[in-house]
C-alpha cells in the first residue's frame, strides 16, 4: 500500500520492475500534475543518492500526432538541440528495403500512400541542460523515455591546465565597442580557458555539448565520448548491424515493455542493464509507465510517495 499507485513485479529478484497506470493523449490534469511532482522528486533523489547521468528521449511519432506539441518542439530546436536516432522494439524486424518494384507501386498509388513500412522509427535525444521543461511539456502523450546511466560517458582527453592570466586593462573607447564588449563582458582572468557566453550559448555549441559531452560551463573542459550510443548499438542493434549507415548511428533507443522484461532470460536482461541503470518509458501497450532498475528503488519510492501524500497529492488512476 505504501507504494501505490506504483505496482512492483514481486517475482523478480535480480532487478526491479514497476508499473504506474497512466492515460495517454487525454491525460487528466490532476494525473499529470502528480507525475510532474513525482518525477521531479525522483530526479533529485537519483542525483543525490546514485549520481547517475540523465538522458531524455522523445519519440518522433508523438510529434506527428499532435500539431501543438510539434509546433512547440520546432520553435525550440535551438534550445533542445535534439539528436535523432533509431528506436526499436525487441520484436520488430528490420525495415523492408524499397526496391524498384516497390517504388513503382508507391508512385502509382493514388490513395495517399505511406512510406512508414520502409522508414525507421526515430527518437530524439534531448540536451538535458536545455530541457528543464521536458517532463512538463512532453509527458502524457505516450512517447517519453528517460534513461539513467552510471557511466554514460568516458574521458577522451584530460583537461588542459591553463595558468591564470593577470587582468588586462582595456581602454574605455574599446570597451564601448559592440563586438569587443560581447567578447569581454564575462571574461574571467582567473579562468582564461572558460568559453565566452556568446559562444557557449550558440546553438552549434549546444549540439557539440550533446554529442561529445563537453561541459561548456567549465574552465577546464575535458572532452568525453558518449558511450551510451555505442553500448546501445552493441546490445540492441544486433538485428540491424549489417545495414547501411549502422556505424554512423548515434544510438539505438529500445522500446521496452513490461512483458519484455518478464519474458527475457535473466542473462539477456543483465546485458540491458549494462547499457543503462534505470529505464523509464511511457508505454502505450502497457497503458502506463514502466520503470525498470538494477538498483533497489523501493525505499526511494516509498519516501517520495509518503512526502507527496503529506503535501496533499493524490493520484487519479482513471
Amino acid at each position: 500500500m505504501s507504494l501505490l499507485p506504483l505496482r512492483r513485479a514481486e517475482s523478480l529478484q535480480t532487478f526491479s520492475l514497476f508499473w504506474l497506470p497512466a492515460r495517454f493523449s487525454t491525460m487528466p490534469d490532476g494525473q499529470k500534475e502528480w507525475l510532474i511532482v513525482f518525477f521531479k522528486h525522483l530526479d533529485q533523489k537519483i542525483a543525490e543518492d546514485l549520481e547517475l547521468a540523465k538522458l531524455l528521449f522523445l519519440h518522433e511519432q508523438t510529434l506527428r500526432g499532435n500539431n501543438e506539441l510539434k509546433e512547440h518542439f520546432y520553435k525550440r530546436l535551438h534550445r533542445y538541440a535534439p539528436v535523432p536516432g533509431p528506436s526499436r522494439s525487441l520484436t520488430q524486424p528490420p525495415r523492408a528495403k524499397m526496391g524498384p518494384g516497390d517504388m513503382k507501386k508507391f508512385a502509382n498509388n493514388r490513395k495517399n500512400p505511406s512510406i512508414d513500412p520502409y522508414m525507421t522509427e526515430v527518437a530524439f535525444r534531448f540536451l538535458h541542460d536545455g530541457a528543464a521543461d521536458f517532463t512538463k511539456v512532453f509527458m502524457g502523450y505516450g512517447g517519453m523515455t528517460i534513461v539513467y546511466c552510471g557511466d554514460a560517458s568516458e574521458e577522451m582527453m584530460p583537461p588542459m591546465q591553463v595558468p591564470a592570466m593577470p587582468k588586462v586593462a582595456v581602454p574605455k573607447f574599446l570597451q564601448k565597442h559592440t563586438l569587443l564588449k560581447t567578447m569581454i563582458e564575462d571574461f574571467e582572468p582567473a579562468r582564461p580557458s572558460a568559453m565566452p557566453g556568446f559562444l557557449r550559448n550558440h546553438p552549434a555549441m549546444q549540439v557539440l555539448s550533446t554529442g561529445l559531452g563537453v561541459d561548456l560551463n567549465s574552465g577546464n573542459s575535458s572532452i568525453h565520448l558518449d558511450t551510451f550510443g555505442k553500448k546501445s548499438k552493441d546490445v540492441f542493434g544486433k538485428a540491424i548491424e549489417d545495414s547501411a549507415g549502422f556505424e554512423g548511428l548515434p544510438f539505438i533507443l529500445p522500446r521496452l515493455s513490461s512483458s519484455d522484461f518478464l519474458a527475457q532470460a535473466e542473462e539477456e536482461v543483465r546485458t540491458w542493464f549494462g547499457v543503462f541503470d534505470i529505464y523509464i518509458r511511457e508505454c502505450p501497450e502497457d497503458e502506463g509507465i514502466v520503470i525498470a532498475s538494477k538498483h533497489n528503488l523501493r525505499q526511494m519510492f516509498k519516501e517520495i510517495i509518503a512526502s507527496m501524500r503529506v503535501d496533499g497529492y493524490q493520484y487519479w488512476e482513471g
